[in-house]
């Protein structure tokens, strides 16, 4: 399944079964030195960079069909899903969260919305995703919305260390702020 979604850029025939070992026959064609690794390895993040500005530009096409709002922060998008009267905007303390992180094909990466909720310091360094953060400090208490994010704010040129987040993937949150948690 990696080598399909990862490789193939598709999703692994279904007459693959899951556990099951299959055979790739690799064939060599070139060998190339140091300076040619060097390029081949550019241009291939150069064609990543560009797979992601195309997805961000497909998924804000299919949010600004589908919602009657689609707000743009730089290069974060929002949609707001309920209305709050009023919104205080969080920059500070301790609150609790409900959210999930996916891909951009539905593939979720966590969510807390069948588990517990998360609390977050927002005066904490390192405690979460640039992106993710930047999103609780454009919305407010009890909002909910959705999120689009680039990959420079989230896990980058690298990916994930785990590899479910492969280089210059775009994240969408789906984010509600529960509550301010009291010290």
């Amino acid at each position: 399944n990696n080598f399909y979604k990862y490789y193939k850029s598709s999703k692994a025939p279904v007459f693959l079964k899951k556990h099951k070992q299959i055979k790739i026959i690799i064939r060599l064609i070139s060998i190339k030195d140091s300076v040619g690794q060097i390029e081949f390895k550019k241009e291939q993040l150069l064609k990543l960079k560009l797979k992601e500005e195309f997805i961000i530009d497909g998924v804000v096409k299919e949010w600004r069909n589908n919602f009657d709002t689609v707000l743009e922060y730089g290069d974060v998008y929002i949609v707001p899903l309920n209305s709050v009267n009023d919104i205080s905007v969080i920059n500070e303390g301790r609150i609790e969260v409900d959210y999930s992180m996916s891909l951009h094909d539905g593939t979720v990466l966590y969510s807390t919305f069948l588990n517990e909720a998360n609390e977050f310091d927002m005066e904490a360094e390192g405690q979460m995703l640039d992106g993710f953060k930047y999103i609780l400090q454009q919305i407010g208490v009890k909002e909910h919305v959705l999120a689009l994010v680039p990959s420079y704010l989230g896990f980058g040129s690298n990916g994930s260390s785990d590899g479910k987040v492969y280089p210059y993937s775009p994240l969408i949150f789906d984010v509600i702020v529960n509550r301010r948690v009291e010290d």
